[in-house]
């Protein structure tokens, strides 16, 4: 459900506004929104960039939270993709740092 072309505009759109600017944090939602609205759109390689990008920003700013819901997203585009394997090594890494949060929507 949702636009996600109109989505994915708007976040590209976001990313060019903050350009060089230091914003860890908001740059890793954008780019983690961004991979989830690529793989909603069943596009999922194109977003495999900004996965990896994500998942570099949340590991420097110890977003536990957020690199659970990063590590997820990567799960279920692999899923797309057909690595099962690779899949449910990432899920499971997903759980694991879940689990090491208090946030109630992961407890």
């Amino acid at each position: 459900e949702g636009n996600s072309p109109k989505a994915i505009e708007s976040f590209q759109q976001a990313l060019k506004i903050i350009g060089d600017r230091s914003a860890p944090f908001l740059l890793g939602k954008i780019h983690s929104d961004l991979s989830a609205s690529y793989l909603v759109s069943l596009n999922p390689q194109d977003g495999a960039e900004n996965l990896k990008k994500a998942i570099s920003l949340f590991e420097k700013t110890g977003q536990k939270f957020q690199l659970a819901i990063v590590y997820n997203n990567f799960g279920l585009r692999l899923l797309l993709k057909g690595d099962w394997k690779k899949a449910e090594e990432i899920f499971a890494k997903a759980a694991d740092l879940a689990l090491e949060t208090d946030h109630p929507e992961l407890a």
